[in-house]
């Protein structure tokens, strides 16, 4: 994605200043020479314009005043010669690419224009178009200040939503069960329907499952609020609330109205509510509790009211508070547009992919889904994305798609696990008992997860990690062939098993070739290459492999050298291979190697002081080595031979997590 940054200067504080033909402006773009605007209206005539864009004229008046001030401000960018060359510059019909263009401004009044609305000025794509929804080069503005760090984002936790809903006594009501739907429905693919016996009727684990991933606060005050935010385990913010002006006109700013702690209602401006979420936390872990997204459903949010004194909009306040982004609106909102917004943003936030595509998303969602609303020019969008930030997006989508496939397996396992005989091999398509979760319900959760984990191949943004995708690809295709296995009324190597198994084999092979330092897709691939041959299942002809023998060899050579790297993660997959590794060398015919093996007892030592007992490397090689003796030795008669089969129950042993006292 490219990105345009575009800065809009003025000496003199931020506030106290109101706009005028006669003052100048400093508009910096890219490396282009600085060029000098001015402001084509009085400070007055835009207040009008504002009003009228803020629903408070008759609908005709208001109708002008939207094309007329797109039209204004339209000039206003034309006259920026840096940005018509960027804008220009690789864009033509068939050229889709979004561009990202930041825009910095820090002075209040500047923050009153809203640039969202204008329209394409001549020399522009799609000239005489809307800016943001003309189709011939899709762009997403964001706004920034200057002071916020570009490495605030973190995207390396597990995403948790608070979603605080406010209605006080005297405040009309808002859209709260709308919005906690949509919520919901987002995180289900991660969150788990069954309890730990395989039943769906465990509401008390459900809801635990729920509140790994969203809480709900129902009546949210600026206290309950802050003890939330203080915990440090939200990255994600939702408020929905009624936006209110409050203060006198020379001083006029935006809240929210929250719930009052004697009743009542708590108007909470820009600077109480960025200290309200970004709190101390009360654990006493440096720094700031600060969430990595906040959206604010509520109007005018995103207004900064007056520019007499010290203090901005909601949005801009959060932003400048260190929140990397803030979702907010700056004209009335509409609550249609205020459901469309959690639903097209949690859908994009949760599952990875680029903020900056959903906001896109978003605004040409509300133009055509909401007409007789501007909703679409209301949206403003406060962001700072630190440098690398597309590599890490990669990982999180590809960690997001991973994980919900995991989560729809695991229901798989705990489903199977809760059930009889009889009922595990009922066929498909057969209707639920009394309307319960069956294997059928469970297994399409897995195709649809699957599907999102699959589709990641075709995104040229992750052709680099195409290795990584087939290897994770593989492991679920062998963990669904043992949830077939399971299933199955005698436990039989059925057809199913056997071509889920295939799959998994030649996938972690595609996975090795892509990346040759992947020496876990080449241990995998081994062992599933190994018991498809016991099973009289031999190599397709496209897939013209060494012998096993040598592949193990190099297996192990890989790893030893891996025992001894400095990265922890490196480290902790290569002793868990070595222990694959020496199980297999007791299965016939897999080497004929002489060297002495380390011990099994403290190369599991190692490997938990490395990685940590309750470590997600630990739980898969226990679960490994279980396949050993609970699948694969089921799968034909003599494949896994008793003294295979003890080594890993030993190393089961081994493995296990300590009791708690």
């Amino acid at each position: 994605m490219r990105t345009i940054t575009l800065e809009l200067l003025r000496h003199g504080p931020s506030h106290n200043q109101l706009l005028s033909p006669l003052t100048p402006y400093l508009a910096l773009c890219e490396n282009h020479a600085a060029t000098t605007v001015h402001m084509p209206f009085e400070h007055d005539q835009m207040l009008y314009r504002l009003r009228a864009l803020g629903y408070e004229v008759a609908p005709d008046a208001r109708a002008f005043q939207l094309k007329d001030t797109a039209r204004v401000l339209a000039d206003l960018l034309g006259r920026i010669p840096g940005l018509t060359a960027e804008l220009g510059r690789g864009a033509g019909p068939s050229d889709g690419a979004l561009v990202h263009v930041r825009l910095v401004v820090s002075a209040s009044e500047l923050a009153l224009l809203p640039y969202e609305l204008a329209l394409a000025p001549d020399g522009f794509p799609g000239a005489g178009q809307s800016l943001l929804l003309q189709p011939q080069a899709p762009l997403c503005l964001t706004r920034e200040t200057r002071r916020v760090s570009e490495t605030a984002v973190e995207r390396s936790r597990n995403p948790c939503i608070l979603f605080a809903a406010a209605a006080p006594s005297g405040i009309e009501m808002v859209p709260t069960e709308a919005h906690l739907l949509v919520l919901r429905r987002a995180i289900d693919p991660w969150v788990n329907h069954l309890g730990r016996d395989g039943s769906a009727h465990d509401e008390a684990g459900r809801r635990v499952a729920v509140e790994r991933h969203l809480h709900f606060m129902p009546a949210a005050s600026a206290r309950s609020l802050r003890e939330a935010c203080a915990t440090g385990r939200f990255t994600h913010v939702h408020i929905l609330a009624h936006g209110v002006a409050a203060g006198p006109d020379n001083a006029l700013r935006y809240g929210l109205a929250l719930h009052g702690e004697n009743g009542g209602v708590d108007v909470v401006d820009g600077e109480r509510l960025a200290t309200i979420i970004c709190s101390a936390d009360p654990d006493g872990r440096p720094g700031l509790a600060r969430p990595q997204v906040v959206t604010l459903a509520a109007c005018d949010s995103g207004n900064v009211g007056s520019v007499a004194g010290v203090g901005a909009s909601i949005a801009h306040a959060l932003h400048d508070a260190g929140v990397p982004v803030v979702v907010a609106s700056q004209f009335p909102f509409s609550f249609e547009g205020s459901v469309g917004l959690a639903e097209t943003l949690y859908e994009a936030f949760l599952w990875g992919r680029d903020p900056r595509r959903a906001v896109h998303e978003l605004r040409k969602r509300l133009h055509a889904e909401v007409p007789f609303h501007h909703d679409w020019a209301g949206l403003v969008v406060y962001a700072s994305f630190p440098e690398g930030f597309a590599g890490d997006l990669a990982n999180t989508r590809i960690e997001r798609a991973f994980a919900a496939v995991g989560t729809a397996l695991d229901t798989a396992d705990r489903l199977i696990d809760g059930l009889s005989a009889p009922d595990r091999s009922r066929r498909a398509g057969a209707p639920a008992r009394n309307g319960e979760p069956d294997i059928d319900w469970a297994m399409a959760r897995v195709a649809a997860a699957l599907g999102h984990l699959r589709a990641l191949l075709e995104v040229d943004d992750l052709e680099r990690h195409r290795p990584r995708i087939l290897g994770l690809l593989a492991s679920v295709k062998k963990r669904q062939a043992e949830i077939a296995f399971a299933g199955s009324e005698l436990g039989e190597a059925s057809e199913e098993v056997l071509g889920l198994m295939t799959e998994a084999r030649d996938l972690y092979w595609m996975s090795f070739e892509g990346d040759r330092n992947s020496h876990w897709g080449i241990v995998q691939y081994i062992s599933l290459a190994w018991i498809l041959l016991r099973c009289g299942i031999g190599p397709e002809p496209t897939f013209t492999p060494s012998s096993l023998p040598d592949l193990w060899k190099l297996a192990r050579g890989l790893s030893e050298i891996d025992c001894r790297q400095c990265d922890r993660k490196s480290r902790t997959w290569a002793l868990a291979n070595i222990l694959e590794l020496n199980l297999l060398a007791m299965m016939q015919a897999i080497t004929t190697d002489p060297q002495p093996f380390p011990s099994a007892e403290e190369t599991c030592r190692q490997f938990l002081r490395a990685a940590g007992a309750s470590s997600i490397e630990v739980y898969a090689t226990r679960r490994q080595m279980r396949r050993y003796t609970d699948w694969y030795a089921k799968l034909a008669s003599g494949m896994v031979s008793p003294e295979a089969e003890a080594f890993a129950r030993r190393i089961q042993d081994w493995l296990k997590p300590a009791r708690a006292d």
